[in-house]
């Protein structure tokens, strides 16, 4: 039986060669056509997600992502073009008049409540620039470095984070025909005034920490004062202080700030390192993520506030 089963199989192995030999060979061919492209140099950047929305703020608040209506924590910012991008870094809109007393919560701008980090596993927020204007009125319980109560000579502010906002206070040289830019330095109280406490409010005993201002001829020469803040209550940041002590900016992150690559500023960077003002190469393709927080200060009028955050790309 077995061999017989063996023939038959034989037999037919030998019908599919024969059938096959009359069919003659296949034939198959190819050819190979070059494709060459070229790409253009252009130098692109790309933020997603595009928009971000919080509710159930109150002033003093520090944001999460559990406050953010998708629940985003951070953006991706990606180059999406031909160019390798060497430096990345961001502006945000502000205030254009000072928004405090105002009641009307479209004199405030919610690009001023923006802090970034470097990139993803960077814990260290600091905001993009937090521009602040002077106390337009007197606060009774200030005193200037030279004992005055109330302040003469002097120009107080804030530097507002939060639930803590720290007082400044810049020298006013108006009286002999100068502005604030020729001021040799700005002085912060170290203790925040909150809720609770009164914070550094004398400026003659302390505590306060001590900036030292590059600073102007004339208030058409340089319009800006600058230095850096390497410690006390804002470290890490580059101040401004404008020639007609109007505003005063704390910025990181904004290499477009007044003074932002005068020598005197020492604390602006560029994204996606916290430790140089170099950013590397960010190749086509190539993405990160920046943790997004913001934080609302004290007395902001109740209502829809709007702002834009700008990443800025460049390949030089």
């Amino acid at each position: 039986m077995r061999r017989k089963l063996f023939f038959v199989f034989l037999i037919l192995l030998a019908f599919a060669g024969f059938a096959s030999a009359q069919a003659g060979p296949v034939a198959n061919d190819s050819e190979d056509a070059v494709v060459s492209v070229w790409i253009s140099s252009v130098t692109w950047v790309n933020i997603d997600p595009d928009s971000l929305s919080y509710s159930g703020l109150t002033p003093g608040m520090e944001t999460t992502a559990s406050l953010e209506v998708s629940k985003y924590w951070a953006i991706e910012i990606e180059n999406i073009g031909s160019q390798n991008i060497t430096k990345l870094w961001a502006n945000t809109t502000f205030e254009t008049t000072r928004p405090w007393g105002s009641g009307d919560p479209t004199r405030y701008n919610a690009g001023n409540f923006i802090l970034l980090t470097a990139n993803s596993t960077d814990s260290n927020l600091y905001f993009v620039n937090r521009v602040e204007y002077n106390e337009s009125d007197v606060l009774v319980y200030l005193k200037d470095p030279e004992g005055d109560m109330p302040v003469t000579g002097w120009v107080p502010g804030r530097f507002r984070n939060s639930s803590n906002e720290y007082f400044w206070m810049v020298q006013n040289p108006a009286t002999l025909g100068r502005g604030c830019n020729e001021s040799t330095s700005i002085r912060i109280g170290t203790v925040p005034h909150t809720r609770t406490q009164t914070g550094t409010v004398d400026f003659q005993a302390g505590p306060t920490t001590n900036v030292g201002l590059t600073t102007g001829t004339a208030p058409t020469a340089n319009e800006w004062a600058i230095g850096s803040v390497t410690a006390g209550a804002a470290p890490g940041y580059c101040v401004a202080v404008k020639y007609d002590c109007s505003q005063v900016w704390f910025y990181h992150w904004n290499m477009d700030a007044p003074g932002a690559t005068n020598a005197a500023c020492t604390q602006a960077k560029y994204l996606n390192t916290a430790t140089s003002r170099s950013v590397g190469s960010l190749a086509p393709g190539a993405y990160f993520a920046s943790n997004v927080t913001l934080r609302i200060p004290y007395g902001v009028a109740q209502g829809n506030i709007t702002g834009v955050l700008t990443i800025m790309a460049s390949d030089t």
